[in-house]
C-alpha cells in the first residue's frame, strides 16, 4: 500500500513539473498587460502603462523579469508620473521553496523613480493609495500569539546573491512652501544576503534642495550582522559622508560620521559605540573663513527600564575643548536627567580672535586671557537645575547653583558666590573728558542731558513683569569705580513685577552700608523706593578712591528713605520724595577755608589785605543735619556744625532736576585759643557771619554777608564803647567816693 502511494505521489508531483516547465511556452503575460493595468485602475483610479515586456520562467527558476512601467499621478497633481520603473528582475529557484528555504539571484531594479507631492491644503499625492477600508481591518481576525505561532512558516534558510537598486530618481515638493527636495542617482547595493550572516551595504546618492538652495552627495557603508530569532541587529564600521555646496549660504562642506551600532529589539536595548562626527563648513563669513567641529560620543538606552547614558562626550572646536557625560530615566514616560560638563581652560582673547569677535577695550590688557568652567546639572520637561557650578575667569572664581522651575512660567532661582573682581580692570581705559565728569558727580547725570532727554526708554516692562526670582549674590571682595567692599550681598526677588534687593549690605572704609531697594513695574509707571543705611563709613578715604577728591572727611552716618516714579532719570528725579539724615565726625571740608575767609573779611575791614593761605579745608568736630525731600527739592533747616573757632547753623535748599542749592551759613565765633583759626579770630568773638552759597553744582558761589557782618561788628564796637564808657563812668564814681571818705 505504501508504495503505491508513494508511487502516485510520484506521479503527480512530476505532472506538477511539467506543468510548471511547460506554462511559460503556452502562456505570455504580455497578452495579460490591458487587464494588468485595467485591475490597478479599478483598484486605484489611476494608469499602469506596462512599456516593456513581461518574461516569466518557472524551473528551474521563479523568475520575473519587468521592463518599462510607469503609474500615474494623482488626479490634482503634476502630469509627472508617481512611479516609474525601467526594468526589474527576479529569479527564485523553485525546489529549496518545498524545503522552506529561499534561492534567489540577485534583485536588481533600474531606474526607479517616484514623485511625491503635497499640495496646498496638505493633501499628499499618496493618500489614496495607503487609505484602506477600516471595516474590512476590524473584521479581520485576532491573531493570538499561540495562533500566530502555530500557523507561521520560519524559513529555513535565505540566500540572495544581492539587491541591487540602480539610477533611482526620487523627488518631494510641498506646493504649500514651495520647497522642492530631490535624491538623484540614488544607487543601493549588497553583499550575498544569507540567513543571518553579515550582510555589506553601500548606498550613494546625489541631492538638492530650494529651501535652502543646496546641493550635494551623501554615501553610507556598513556591515550589518544580525539574528532574526533572537531580533538582534548589528551594525559594524558604519561611515556616513555627506558633502555639500550652497550659493545661496556662500558655504561648502562635509560631514564624516562613523559608528558601531547594537539594536537589541527584544530587549529593548540600543548602543552606539565609538561615535566620532567631524564637520567641516567653509563659508566667507565665518571666523578665518572656515569651522571645524569635532565630536566622540558613547550613548546607551533601554527603552524597556527606560533609561539613557550620553558618556564620554568630547567635543571640540576654536579651541574649545568640552567634555562631559549624561544620564536620564523614564525617557519614554516623564523624561528626567542628570549631567556634567567641563570646559578645559582657554584663553578667551585667543578665543574672541578665532571667532572674529571684537576684542573689548579693557583697562587692563592682562586680563580675559584665562577660564573654565565646571558644572553639575539635572532636569526634566519642566525644569533645569545646575546645582554645582564653578567658573573661572582670570583671578576671579565664581561657583553657586542656578535653577528655572516650570518653563511654562518660569521661576528663576539663585545662590551664587563670587570670591573676588576688579571690575575697574573689564571697564574701558578712562578718557579725559571721562576724568573730568568723574570729578563733577551730578545726582542725574550732566545738566544738559536732563534738559535735552525728552524722550521716554521703551522698557520692556511686559518681559519684566513675567519674571519670578529668587536670589542671593554674595561677593567677597569687589572693587568698581575704585572703590574697594567687602562681604557685598545682594538677594534679588522679583514677582508680579515687583523688585526687591533686600538685604542689599557690604563693608566698606571702616564702615558698612545696608540697603533696601525695590522696583514696582506692575503700573504703567515704574515707581521706586529706597532705604538705606551707612554707618562708620570714612568718608574722605571713600571720595579719595571714587572721585580722586575728598570733599569731605570724616566718619559718616548716614540714612535716606525716598520714594519716585518715572521712566526716565529727569522724571525719576522730579518726583523723589522722602527724608535723609547725615552726620560727619572729626573731620574737614575741603575747599574752603572758612577761618581764612574770616580773617581775610577782617583785615579788609580794617583796609589791610592777607596772603593767600595754602591751607584750603575747615576742620570740623561735628556736621550734621536731616533733609526733606520733595517733588525733587530737598530741604534743610537744622544744618549744624562745631567747628574749633565757631558754631555753624544753616539752612536752605538744594534742586536736583536744576542742579542748583540756594544756601545760607551763619558761622558764630566762638572764644578759643585752640584750633584753626584760634587768637587771631579773638577780636570776632561772639559776632555771626553769614556765609550764603548758591548756583550750580558744577560751580557754587560762596560769598560772606558783608553788610551783615559790617553791622555786626558795627553793634560790637558801639557795645564795647558802652561797655568801656560805662565802666569808666563808674571808675569816677568810685574815685570820687572815695575821695568823700577820706
Amino acid at each position: 500500500m505504501m508504495k503505491k502511494t508513494l508511487k502516485v505521489i510520484g506521479i503527480v508531483v512530476a505532472l506538477l513539473l511539467t506543468l510548471v516547465i511547460a506554462i511559460p511556452f503556452f502562456i505570455d503575460l504580455n497578452d495579460y498587460k490591458p487587464q494588468i493595468s485595467d485591475a490597478v485602475h479599478e483598484a486605484t483610479g489611476r494608469e499602469l502603462d506596462i512599456k516593456g515586456d513581461i518574461d516569466l520562467s518557472l524551473f528551474p527558476w521563479i523568475g520575473l523579469a519587468l521592463g518599462a512601467v510607469q503609474l500615474s499621478n494623482a488626479e490634482g497633481f503634476s502630469d509627472a508620473p508617481f512611479a516609474q520603473l525601467e526594468r526589474m528582475d527576479i529569479q527564485l529557484k523553485l525546489l529549496p521553496l518545498f524545503k522552506k528555504s529561499i534561492e534567489m539571484k540577485a534583485i536588481v531594479l533600474h531606474g526607479l523613480g517616484l514623485n511625491l507631492e503635497i499640495d496646498k491644503q496638505g493633501v499628499s499625492n499618496w493618500d489614496d493609495l495607503t487609505q484602506g477600508s477600516t471595516e474590512e481591518v476590524a473584521e479581520k481576525p485576532v491573531i493570538t500569539e499561540s495562533s500566530e505561532a502555530s500557523t507561521a512558516l520560519p524559513l529555513a534558510s535565505l540566500s540572495v546573491e544581492g539587491v541591487e537598486l540602480i539610477g533611482a530618481h526620487i523627488v518631494y515638493i510641498d506646493h504649500a512652501t514651495g520647497a522642492k527636495y530631490t535624491l538623484s542617482d540614488l544607487s543601493l547595493e549588497t553583499g550575498a544576503v544569507v540567513l543571518n550572516e553579515p550582510l555589506e551595504v553601500t548606498f550613494n546618492t546625489g541631492f538638492e534642495s530650494n529651501q535652502p538652495e543646496v546641493q550635494g552627495h551623501g554615501a553610507l557603508t556598513s556591515r550589518i550582522v544580525y539574528n532574526l530569532e533572537k531580533q538582534q541587529y548589528r551594525l559594524e564600521k558604519t561611515a556616513i559622508k555627506l558633502s555639500f555646496d550652497s550659493q545661496e549660504l556662500s558655504s561648502k562642506g562635509q560631514v564624516d560620521l562613523n559608528f558601531d551600532a547594537l539594536l537589541d529589539l527584544a530587549a529593548q536595548q540600543y548602543n552606539l559605540s565609538g561615535v566620532t562626527l567631524r564637520v567641516e563648513i567653509d563659508n566667507p563669513d565665518m571666523p578665518e573663513g572656515k569651522a571645524v567641529a569635532n565630536l566622540t560620543v558613547e550613548i546607551a538606552a533601554n527603552l524597556e527600564s527606560q533609561i539613557a547614558t550620553v558618556r564620554d562626550i568630547k567635543l571640540d572646536s576654536y579651541g574649545l575643548n568640552l567634555s562631559g557625560d549624561i544620564k536620564a530615566k523614564k525617557i519614554i514616560d516623564t523624561p528626567e536627567f542628570q549631567a556634567k560638563f567641563d570646559l578645559t581652560p582657554f584663553n578667551p582673547r585667543d578665543m574672541m580672535r578665532k571667532l572674529a569677535i571684537e576684542i573689548p577695550q579693557t583697562a587692563d590688557a592682562t586680563v580675559l586671557t584665562k577660564a573654565d568652567l565646571n558644572l553639575k546639572l539635572k532636569g526634566s520637561t519642566e525644569s533645569i537645575e545646575v546645582t554645582e557650578l564653578n567658573v573661572n575667569f582670570d583671578e576671579t572664581t565664581l561657583s553657586g547653583t542656578v535653577a528655572v522651575h516650570d518653563f511654562e512660567k518660569p521661576k528663576i532661582t539663585y545662590d551664587l558666590v563670587m570670591n573676588r573682581i576688579d571690575a575697574d580692570r573689564y571697564l574701558p581705559p578712562e578718557s579725559e573728558s571721562d576724568a573730568v565728569e568723574k570729578s563733577v558727580p551730578s545726582i542725574t547725570g550732566t545738566a544738559a542731558a536732563t534738559t535735552t532727554t525728552t524722550t521716554e526708554p521703551e522698557l520692556p516692562l511686559d518681559t519684566l513683569r513675567d519674571l519670578n526670582i529668587d536670589g542671593r549674590f554674595l561677593v567677597n571682595k569687589l572693587k568698581v569705580s575704585n572703590l574697594k567692599m567687602n562681604d557685598v550681598r545682594a538677594d534679588l526677588k522679583a514677582k508680579n513685577g515687583f523688585f526687591r534687593l533686600h538685604p542689599l549690605e557690604m563693608k566698606l572704609y571702616e564702615g558698612e552700608y545696608k540697603g533696601d531697594i525695590s522696583v514696582d513695574v506692575s503700573q504703567a509707571i515704574p515707581s521706586f523706593s529706597l532705604n538705606e543705611k551707612v554707618n562708620g563709613v570714612q568718608a574722605g578715604i571713600l571720595l579719595k578712591d571714587f572721585m580722586e577728591d575728598d570733599l569731605i572727611s570724616g566718619k559718616a552716618n548716614l540714612s535716606a528713605k525716598v520714594t519716585a516714579q518715572g521712566l526716565t532719570p529727569e522724571k525719576i528725579t522730579k518726583t523723589l520724595n522722602g527724608s535723609a539724615r547725615f552726620q560727619f565726625s572729626d573731620g574737614a571740608l575741603k575747599g574752603i577755608n572758612l577761618a581764612y575767609t574770616l580773617r581775610k573779611a577782617k583785615a579788609k575791614l580794617k583796609g589791610k589785605s592777607l596772603p593767600e593761605s595754602d591751607v584750603k579745608q575747615t576742620d570740623f568736630a561735628k556736621l550734621g543735619g536731616s533733609f526733606l525731600i520733595k517733588n525733587g527739592i530737598v530741604k534743610n533747616n537744622d544744618l549744624e556744625a562745631t567747628l574749633p573757632f565757631a558754631r555753624i547753623t544753616g539752612e536752605g535748599s538744594i534742586d536736583l532736576p536744576q542742579e542748583s542749592l540756594n544756601y545760607r551759613v551763619k558761622a558764630k565765633i566762638v572764644n578759643t585759643s585752640k584750633g584753626q583759626g584760634g587768637a587771631e579770630l579773638s577780636e570776632l568773638k561772639g559776632l555771626t557771619i553769614p556765609v550764603r552759597i548758591k548756583g550750580r553744582f558744577s560751580e557754587p558761589e560762596i560769598k560772606l554777608d558783608m553788610g551783615k557782618l559790617i553791622n555786626e561788628q558795627a553793634k560790637k564796637k558801639l557795645k564795647e564803647k558802652k561797655e568801656a564808657l560805662k565802666a569808666k563812668a563808674e571808675e569816677k564814681v568810685k574815685d570820687k567816693l572815695k575821695d568823700l571818705f577820706k
